[in-house]
């Protein structure tokens, strides 16, 4: 409750300075005010619900809904990231990749044609479902996105669910209490989820009611399972990154039932408690945070302006021509300026570019253990397929999800540089100047392209039925040194597995080199481009803030002209403005966040 209060009083204050008059405000504020306005409104609490098939997550989806909306079977159901937001009645839109929107019907039977069992692949081609509907839990301005299980999703649906993962605000991974924990589990964990960013996980052992009870002891269950997660994900393993871990006993089926002692004993009470206390205090201790230095800032620059004005309509016009010669000395030397802060710059941008090398090593090194222990593992028939498409992919993917993890984060430094220079601009204008960033966001085009030829081993079954079929004949063949006398088709399952495991050891040999050498030179495009992107940027933000130094002051030194003409033509009402103005400052005063 005290946070919609502050959250209500941010816009009342919002209101109140846009409700001032535009040349107190400035086009500019203004337009950034409102657009801050519109972010608190649409401000979310994102949960993002992963877990391999099988793990139940549909049905506790269902359970969080209070209603069987979503499709649940022993079968693979969900075959498309599914978005649930508050409606106030059930909606459900088809959000198409070519970025087309459909209506569809908010039932279970409409959500069918999506699932993994349907017999149209209707889901072709969709990015995800929007649903809507009235949940408690959904109207606390939370968002649940339910993904595919970790081991069915093919490659378009693992880019659409990573596109979500960095987004989230929490992570709910659900385990089944028979055989919590699985290898897969841990390796997507290590692999998919850490990488992204993702800090906190909610560990949901669902099924929890299938344990015996007579020979269960839940505290002791728990606590083991906590360690193993511990020691896992908080240890010393390379693949550490948790920094807490939380676990809940859960049955999604008893809940679901929604009798009182089945919602009782299903765990979903203490979840959901969790859930909306989890979205109360992120947007408390983050988002408003965030939102409330947004403010502070844009009215500082609004009350520095008001200042500024203010200054002017007090000064005489003596002050005003010695104000208006300082800054005529400023101008003259901006040459001077200019290389103070390119020098400034050049200093910071290559510690930049030594962090964003760092990463990308650890990158690097993580990526080519990843994709040769893919090749090292492969026991299947098609192996030129694999290599030449599947792995491409996944390197390709890997390669975009760092640049789409770690291109924010130079933004970030080079936006933090930014200020730092801006202060300084500002000592020697004596006052406050909040320079804005005009640069977009990083979008690297990936020029890391992989081109491998691996050996094509497609054609084991033919050949093991030629060897064969000469053997019936009475021919033999040499291998090892030693002649092979007469082979039968009914030998044939025994060659054709000796020649694939022939052909798969000389393949992967190959293709491993191949693969190490392409890697190196991934990289190092990769870092090239990314270091051209981190000088581009450095250049633009030296350009923007010297212009925007210079316009400063040229824009000063007109408003003392202005002044200067006003004093001399209309001294009568200069008193009027004064009192105005201070009024404005007043107001602004108070309208300030400490």
């Amino acid at each position: 409750m005290e946070l919609n209060i502050k959250y209500q009083e941010l816009n009342e204050k919002i209101d109140t300075i846009l409700s001032l008059p535009q040349d107190v405000v400035g086009p500019e504020k203004q337009a950034e005010l409102h657009k801050l306005q519109q972010a608190i409104r649409q401000d979310v609490f994102s949960i993002v619900v992963l877990g391999e098939f099988s793990r139940g997550k549909s049905t506790f989806i269902n359970a969080l809904l209070g209603e069987t909306l979503l499709p649940m079977d022993v079968l693979p159901e969900t075959a498309t990231i599914q978005v649930l937001q508050y409606a106030e009645t059930p909606t459900v839109e088809i959000v198409y990749h070519n970025g087309m929107v459909k209506q569809g019907e908010a039932n279970c039977e409409f959500l069918k044609q999506f699932s993994a069992q349907a017999q149209q692949n209707t889901a072709e081609g969709v990015e995800y479902l929007r649903i809507g509907y009235p949940s408690s839990l959904l109207q606390r301005q939370v968002v649940v996105v339910d993904t595919p299980g970790v081991s069915d999703m093919d490659e378009q649906r693992a880019e659409v669910t990573y596109g979500f993962l960095p987004h989230a605000d929490m992570v709910l991974f659900l385990l089944d209490a028979s055989s919590p924990l699985k290898k897969t589990e841990k390796e997507f964990l290590e692999k998919r989820v850490l990488p992204q960013g993702i800090r906190k996980i909610v560990f949901l052992v669902n099924k929890f009611d299938n344990l015996d009870e007579d020979e269960t002891d839940e505290a002791a269950y728990l606590g083991k399972l906590r360690m193993r997660l511990e020691k896992a994900f908080q240890g010393d393993s390379e693949h550490s990154g948790l920094t807490e871990i939380e676990l809940f006993p859960l049955s999604a089926r008893l809940a679901l039932k929604g009798h009182g002692s089945a919602t009782a004993a299903s765990g979903m009470a203490a979840l959901q408690a969790r859930l909306e206390q989890a979205a109360e205090e992120q947007r408390t201790t983050i988002k408003l945070a965030r939102f409330q230095w947004q403010y502070r800032r844009l009215v500082q620059g609004i009350y520095n302006q008001m200042l500024s004005r203010k200054l002017l309509h007090e000064a005489n016009s003596q002050q005003l021509e010695q104000a208006k010669q300082q800054i005529e000395v400023l101008l003259a030397d901006k040459k001077r300026g200019q290389e103070r802060v390119q020098n400034y710059m050049d200093k910071e941008q290559q510690v930049i570019i030594d962090m964003t090398d760092k990463s990308l090593k650890h990158f690097y090194q993580r990526l080519e253990e990843d994709v040769l222990d893919m090749v090292e593992t492969y026991r299947g028939e098609d192996f030129k397929d694999f290599i030449e498409t599947r792995i491409i992919k996944r390197v390709q993917r890997e390669i975009n999800n760092w640049i789409g993890m770690y291109g924010p984060r130079i933004l970030q430094l080079i936006r933090k540089v930014e200020l730092q220079i801006s202060q300084e601009l500002s000592r020697n204008f004596n006052q406050q100047v909040m320079i804005e960033s005009r640069q977009a966001p990083i979008s690297l085009s990936n020029n890391a392209v992989m081109d491998i030829n691996a050996r094509d081993i497609s054609h084991t079954e033919f050949q093991a039925g030629a060897i064969a079929a000469a053997g019936g004949v009475g021919l033999t063949m040499l291998a090892g040194g030693m002649f092979m006398p007469f082979i039968s088709f009914a030998a044939m399952p025994l060659i054709r597995k000796s020649l694939l495991q022939k052909n798969l050891m000389m393949a992967k040999a190959e293709v491993k080199e191949q693969l190490s050498e392409q890697l190196i030179r991934c990289m190092y495009q990769l870092q090239q481009d990314v270091h051209e992107e981190i000088r581009k940027r450095c250049t633009i933000s030296v350009k923007n803030l010297s212009s925007a130094y210079e316009l400063l002051l040229s824009e000063y030194r007109d408003k003392i002209d202005a002044e200067i003409r006003e004093k001399n033509i209309m001294q009568s009402q200069i008193s009027n403005s004064i009192e105005e103005d201070e009024k404005v400052l007043n107001m602004l005063k108070k309208l300030q966040i400490q």
